[in-house]
């Protein structure tokens, strides 16, 4: 298949069949396309809205982060979430689910390997793409209960940045944000790897939305970057065409420097190549 972001459903029988339910979090490694789980639950912040947007399409959902609430089943929100998270193919497992995504027309299915459907969702990927509203911006403090919030309100069209340096609407509750309809603009010739993202746009100074996941280490050339809800990021073109890279920051270098001379001080006390000389009182 096309290269496409999975989604799986969460489900019992998989212990049943694999001999854990975790075994579809292998398909990255078997098909080379990114998966929504990574191995460490809580290693990505963007775990919490995954896990989110798993039960609403899962029969039986797990919902691992104890400081987190989930939902309940609901395909026509989970379809919402999933053009959020770029998903192109599902695998579903229960009953309740296939019948939901057969009788949905958002979905088309590919392919049924014993009690596992594939399908793919009928809409056009794209991981970097223009805003529908004017976002609103609020303190980066607060990210984690406004995210948290904004996953589960009606106003989750409306893409908050967390930079109040930026000149938008300011909130501080998810209450206060207003559907505001944008100037549209458009974003061609994508392509994504690993650590780059590079497309062409007429966007210029407008925030565009990144759906990956926010780190200090995202540097663009041609733009700049902003974290934005739930916990991806945005980027304002200053030109045609961008390059997002994953790059180095400060504290990256201080590591490794300070990596370094641990390695250096540990290896010179075994094998003593730099006598530091101890001057001791009374001598």
């Amino acid at each position: 298949l096309p290269y496409g972001k999975v989604l799986h459903e969460y489900s019992g029988k998989h212990d049943a069949m694999f001999g854990t339910p975790r075994a579809l979090e292998l398909i990255p490694y078997f098909t080379n396309k990114p998966g929504m789980e990574g191995l460490l639950i809580e290693s990505s912040a963007s775990s919490p809205y995954y896990f989110y947007l798993q039960s609403e399409v899962s029969e039986t959902p797990t919902c691992p982060i104890s400081t987190f609430r989930c939902t309940s089943f609901d395909v026509n929100g989970g379809l919402k979430r999933m053009e959020l998270f770029n998903v192109k193919y599902v695998v579903a497992t229960s009953e309740r689910l296939k019948s939901a995504l057969n009788g949905s027309g958002n979905f088309i299915l590919l392919k049924k390997i014993n009690e596992l459907w594939v399908y793919e969702v009928d809409r056009e990927n794209a991981y970097v793409e223009p805003l529908e509203y004017v976002p609103v911006v609020a303190d980066i403090r607060n990210w984690k209960q406004l995210s948290s919030d904004w996953i589960r309100s009606s106003h989750a069209d409306v893409t908050i940045i967390y930079d109040t340096t930026l000149l938008y609407r300011r909130i501080s509750s998810v209450s206060e944000i207003v559907e505001v309809p944008s100037e549209p603009c458009t974003v061609r010739n994508e392509r994504v790897s690993n650590h780059e993202i590079t497309f062409s746009t007429d966007c210029i100074g407008k925030p565009l939305l990144v759906k990956a996941t926010y780190m200090p280490n995202w540097q663009a050339d041609g733009g700049r970057v902003y974290m934005a809800s739930p916990s991806f990021f945005v980027v304002v073109p200053e030109r045609a065409d961008v390059r997002l890279y994953y790059g180095t920051t400060p504290v990256d270098i201080l590591g490794v420097i300070a990596s370094l001379g641990i390695i250096f001080f540990l290896l010179n006390a075994r094998f003593n190549w730099v006598k530091i000389p101890v001057k001791m009182k009374g001598v």
